[in-house]
């Protein structure tokens, strides 16, 4: 739903209310403003970004795969010490 607003002497912008509640947009809270070369995009940041990025790869499936590799290593490396030492 497009919404008309005004542009204060200051460039400042007013984001409807039920918009700042949808996504989450507190008083404070930070935004990234960006040209898209068709307009301008206002996002809503973080407030944790590095919970956000670890949430983002944690369901990555290049990251599995690199972690079962990971696994299959170390498993390798055990039976490789298991089986050098005498029993």
């Amino acid at each position: 739903m497009a919404r008309v607003r005004k542009v204060s002497a200051k460039g400042q912008v007013v984001i409807p209310e039920d918009l700042r509640r949808k996504y989450g947009i507190d008083s404070g809270d930070l935004v990234m403003v960006e040209d898209s070369g068709a307009g301008i995009r206002v996002l809503p940041l973080p407030r944790d970004p590095l919970r956000a990025i670890a949430g983002r790869l944690a369901r990555k499936p290049g990251l599995e795969i690199l972690r079962g590799e990971r696994e299959l290593k170390r498993d390798e490396e055990r039976t490789r010490r298991l089986a050098g030492k005498p029993e």
